[in-house]
Order: C-alpha cells, then structure tokens, then sequence
C-alpha cells in the first residue's frame, strides 16, 4: 500500500489547521466530504428551490455562471428489494401506486420546465429502484412529456438502467425511438446461492444474455454491465465465473462494484459485515481485476485496485454511447435538475437538495409548492470549487483545464498552498498539463487528499457536528438497549441473576438495590419520561418487583417493561401477578434458535423450554407487548434467522437484535428474507462494551 510523506511536517500555518481538523474528523468517520455535505441541512419547499433554479437560468443565459445542465429521474418502485442496494428504492404496493407515482413525475417536470425549460439538458440519466419495471406505455408517456418540455444540446446523452428480469423487446425499442444511447443491466452475480442470499433468485443467466441480445437487437450501441464483488457465499471461483460471462457477452463497459452496506437494507437495520468478509471482499475485487485484465483487457487506463477504489470500470469499446456521461458531468461540476423521491439536485454554487426519504408524505404533498419535502443546504462558490475537487479526486485525476473552463480562475491562483502542500507530501504528481493522483494511498492518505480543499470553517462545522453525533451515539451504543433511550426512566433492579450468560455485559456483584435507587429511579417518571424499564441481572427475580411495578402505574408511568431472560415467567401463577400490579410490557433474552444452543449460552439447561413458557403464559395472561431480544455474535450469528423463524411461528413480531459484534453478511441477509417474508418488525443494537 502507497503512502505519502507526513504532510502536517511540510505544512504552512495557513494549512496546518486544516491539516488538524481532517484528522480529528477521521477519528470517526471514513469520508470527510459526506460530513461536510450533511451540515447545515435543513427543510426547504418547492419554492426556493425554483427560485434558485430561475436565478440560475437567468446567469447561465448571461454567461455568468457554468451553464451546464444535466437531468436525473428516479424511479424508486421494484417488484422486490435487494438486499445488496445502496439506492433509495421500495418494493411497490400496486399498479396504483406506480402511476400515483408516475403522475407525481409529471408533475415535477412541468415545474421544472417553467424554470429551465429554455436551458438545452446535455445528459438524461434513468435511474432506480427499477426504471424497466415501468410499461411501454408508461414508459413513451413519461419521456414525449419530458422531450417537449425541454430542449436538447446536439450531443445528448440520455442512460437508463435495466433489470434483465423486466427487460423486453418493446420496451427497449421505446426507449430507442426516444433517443437513448447507453443501457445499463444490473447483473450484479450469476451464482445461484448469491442470488438466494441477496433476494434477487429470480434471475438466471439465460435472462441476463436475452436482455443484452434485445438490446442489441433494438439498436442500442452502448451497453453496460454490473456486478458487485463480495456479496455474501461469493467465492473466488464463482466471482469470475460471473465476470467471464459477462465479459463473453461483448458489452462496451463492465463495472465491478464493492458491495458496501451503506443504505441498504442491512444498514438500515444498523447491521455490519464482518472483517472476515470485508477482507474477502478485497480479495475478490484483485481476483476479478487479474482475471479481466488477462482474460480480456481493457482500453481503459484503469488505475490499479486500492482499498479506497469504490468500483473498478473496464471499458471495451471506447465510444461516446458506452460512457457514462450524465456521471460525468454531475462529477464535473454541472448543475443536476433531479426529479421524483430520492432525487438529489445540485445547483451550481447555489443549492444542494434532496427529497425527505418520506415516501407516504411525497405522494400525498408533492403537489403543495409550499410543502418542505426536500432537505438541502446553500452552498457557495468555494464550496462548489472543494466538492469538484474532491469529486475529481475519487476519478484519480484533477483537470487543470476544466477548473479554469468551469470557474473561471487557474487552479494554481486559488488553491496553490493546497497543491503545493499535496506535490510535496508526495500524494499527487504533475503530468505536464493536469495533476494524477498516486496509485495505492493509503486510507489516511487518501482522506485527506480528498479533504484539504474544504474551508477551515467548514471543516470546523463539520467536527463540531460529528462530536455532538458521537456524545449522542456514546448513549445509543451503550451496554444495554434500555440505557440508550431517550424517553425512559431505566431501573438496574436486580444485580444477580438465575443464568449465567456469557455474553452478558455486566460484573454481577450481588449487592443489593437499596429503596433510595428505588424511590430516586420512580421519582424521576414525568411528563416526558412515562416508560419505566426494569433490567438486571434478571429484574424479575428481585422480592420487591411487584412492588416497583404497581408503585411506577400509581406514578403515572403509561409502560412498565421488564427485561427478563422469562424463566421465571414460565410460572404461570407469577405471570399473572405481573400483569395485574400493571406489567405492559416483556422483552425476552434468546441466545440460540433451540435448546442445545440456547442452554449452551445460559450456562442453565432447560432455558430455553423456560424462556418460551414464559411467552407463552405472558400472552395467555394478555400480555400483547412482547419483544424477543436476540443476542448475536460471530459464535452464533448462524442462528439469527432460526431465532426470528422460531419466535414468529409463537406469534411475536417485534425483534431486537442486540449484536455484540459484527457478522457475516450471509447471516444478515437469511434475517432480512425471514423479516420481510414474515412482515417482522426489527430494531438493532450495537452493544458498547463495558
């Protein structure tokens, strides 16, 4: 791994606090830029958002501001969810929520042509979700709307994305006659177990050549293929078995793409892959790499494959339909008018924004000009300048050349302490007429390079708001779910315990609750704190329990939950004297999904047994607040979808996965198939440890 010189020692004053503030940023965060772009984020409506793009219209037509102008639309709805999708998307509900959702489109681009209608768009990209999920019909409606709405630069690029599942002859020959250039097909992997995992089995190799010969058929001259390298059961035999028969199916381009958690389901369910795989992940993108560049090489001059390299791109035919060219643009600084939910628009040294990520309040507000659906921030000219910059990095190259063309000045006049700074530390080299940068930096390396542009008071915003983030998540990954909320009173009611766990957080030293903690804790229910939890030890074991309980409702406590390993619920005469001092609530400790791997974690045979008596004669006492607390580490990981399946057939539907350390992603995704079959309800939780 390459890594530059130690640039904080050749450092001017001017850089130095720069220099500080991106390392004391990356003590908790991988990507400085995305922390910059979320400060300062607020709700915005539809009319200052039109009232940007007018000040816009009105430069460019000027010559005062970089006039080009690029369009995305995004078609969230699929016929089902991926587990490896980073992109914002939903499964849709019915053919009426389709069209709900299509008339939203239009909609927005008649708003749209009232603004930038006279601007000439210099690239269309269709993304999802699913675009090709969409009619021939939907589909010819949508863009004769679009293309006699707004204008086109002779040179219009215009991508739309695919799944080979949904692609069909007529559908490609409609988008043909509209204009488009450049098809991409997500393939993403050709082995069976993979699709499985992924959520995606639906699709075949005999459905991926189909869809690439209709293509061809139609008259489409650039056609893209990806694949994702890592996704949980890849092997490095059946990675470039995928790539080999992507590659024999001759497409312009091929983008290999790490499989990254970031807003995916797993995400969302504040899920991790574990080191094994991220490792193997590595291992498969150099495998794929070799054996592309062997087996067919590449026109492109690729840089070489780095732990910061996002996705590798392997061109075959290097025309002007097989490149991407809204991306591009929208990395180069053009200004991006996005339409429908999840679209992110960027005005250009204006305004950033975005739909809110509220799929019901979209469809029911979009129409309302004065509604605040979108999130976005106001940006300035040297900000513009520092998001190009970073941008240009992630390619591994800076433009001279298309700095001066997009904002007027050299780049050496407003940036030359940063340059300089950057030439010595040894992180990038000049070529003569642009600055490459090094192949291979290491990670460090590589954030700063991508960072330095940023103003010091940006960069100080942007640690101020990531320390006020971690204080908080220094409460949310506490040792105990109960300890990280917010709008509760927690109790340690009992510190012993009837089991003896080995995966507990806590030193059980016996000693005894005093009724001072008691009384301070009941005291402290309010107005805003009316849910008191009861945790250990094992709660439920200590005399006065009862007690507590009936005290906390003649408080005025609305929920009273106790956390409970449930043995002692399996007495059917206690389970009904909890519910009448006012129990409202029970979340159960389960560490295996039968009683050999259970008990084996308890340290007590027969737990298991007790704990689902417990259920059992909680629900029969009327108890309907039942949660299953499923604790889950590398050891027992495999047993997280036999947990959710055991416990759902027992009629729970609330689960809390308390993980006390990352897991490999083929456990995550056999959870979500059993979460989404079963319309379960899951929370996550990262134990901190004590």
């Amino acid at each position: 791994m390459g890594k530059g010189a130690d640039i904080s020692a050749i450092a001017n004053d001017a850089l130095s606090e720069k220099i500080s503030l991106i390392r004391e940023i990356s003590k908790y965060r991988d990507r400085v830029i995305e922390r910059v772009l979320g400060i300062r984020m607020r709700r915005i409506a539809w009319e200052e958002c039109l009232g940007s793009w007018r000040e816009f219209s009105a430069q460019a037509k000027e010559g005062k501001t970089y006039p080009c102008t690029v369009m995305y639309i995004h078609i969230p709805l699929c016929l089902s969810k991926c587990f490896y999708c980073v992109c914002e998307s939903k499964k849709a509900a019915s053919a009426a929520e389709i069209r709900e959702y299509l008339d939203a489109l239009h909609f927005e681009i008649d708003l749209y042509r009232e603004v930038i209608g006279d601007l000439p768009l210099k690239a269309l990209y269709v993304g999802g979700g699913t675009p090709s999920m969409l009619s021939e019909d939907q589909i010819d409606g949508l863009f004769s709307h679009l293309f006699t709405s707004f204008t086109r630069e002779k040179d219009f690029h215009f991508g739309f994305e695919m799944n080979p599942q949904s692609t069909t002859p007529g559908k490609l020959r409609v988008l043909k006659r509209h204009g488009v250039t450049r098809i991409s097909f997500g393939v993403q992997s050709l082995n069976r177990e993979v699709l499985k995992s992924i959520n995606r089995d639906y699709q075949t190799r005999e459905m991926v050549e189909r869809a690439v010969v209709a293509a061809r058929e139609a008259g489409v001259r650039g056609i893209n293929l990806d694949v994702v390298a890592g996704l949980p059961g890849e092997t490095g035999e059946s990675f470039v078995e995928t790539l080999k028969i992507c590659a024999d199916l001759n497409p312009g381009t091929l983008i290999v793409y790490r499989w990254l958690i970031d807003n995916t389901p797993v995400f969302q369910y504040n899920l991790a892959i574990s080191e094994t795989e991220k490792a193997n992940r590595e291992k498969l993108m150099r495998l794929g790499d070799g054996f592309l560049r062997g087996y067919k090489p590449s026109l492109s001059a690729e840089t070489e494959i780095g732990d910061g390299v996002y996705a590798a791109g392997y061109v075959w035919e290097d025309t002007w339909e097989n490149a991407n060219v809204y991306e591009d643009l929208r990395q180069g600084g053009a200004s991006v008018a996005g339409i429908g939910y999840g679209a992110e628009s960027h005005i250009h040294g204006r305004l950033i924004y975005s739909t809110i990520r509220e799929w019901e309040n979209y469809l029911k507000s979009y129409m309302d000009t004065g509604a605040k659906l979108f999130v976005g921030r106001g940006i300035s000219g040297g900000f513009e300048e520092a998001f190009h910059l970073s941008n240009n990095i992630s390619r591994y190259f800076i433009s001279r050349e298309n700095f001066k063309r997009i904002f007027g000045r050299d780049l050496e006049e407003a940036y030359g302490r940063e340059i300089a700074c950057l030439l010595d530390g040894k992180l990038i080299r000049f070529d003569g007429r642009n600055y490459a940068i090094e192949p291979n930096l290491s990670q460090p390396d590589q954030l700063m390079l991508s960072s330095l542009f940023f103003s010091a008071d940006e960069l100080r915003d942007c640690l101020n708001e990531t320390l006020k983030e971690e204080y908080k998540g220094d409460v949310k990954n506490a040792a105990h779910p109960a300890l990280a909320r917010s709008d509760n009173v927690a109790l340690h009611l009992q510190r012993v315990c009837n089991a003896r766990c080995k995966s507990c957080p806590w030193e059980l030293d016996g000693a005894d609750i005093t009724d001072e903690e008691i009384n301070s804790a009941l005291g402290r229910l309010s107005g805003e704190k009316k849910r008191l939890d009861l945790i250990g030890g094992e709660a439920a074991i200590n005399r006065r329990f009862l007690k507590v309980v009936r005290e906390a409702k003649l408080r005025g406590a609305d929920e009273v939950i106790a956390w409970t390993n449930g043995r002692v619920f399996s007495y059917m005469n206690f389970a009904r004297k909890a519910m009448e001092a006012g129990m409202t609530g029970a979340v159960f400790s389960v560490h295996g999904s039968d009683p050999e791997s259970h008990d084996s974690a308890t340290s007590v045979p027969g737990s298991f047994l007790e704990s689902s008596k417990g259920i059992e004669n909680l629900r029969a006492a009327g108890l309907d607040d039942i949660t299953v607390r499923a604790i889950i580490g590398a050891g027992n990981a495999h047993h997280l979808s036999g947990i959710l399946k055991a416990f759902s057939v027992k009629g729970i539907r609330k689960f809390l996965i308390e993980l006390v350390e990352d897991i490999d992603g083929r456990a995550v995704c056999d959870a979500l198939h059993i979460a989404t079959e079963g319309s379960l309800t899951i929370e996550t939780f990262r134990r901190k440890r004590v």
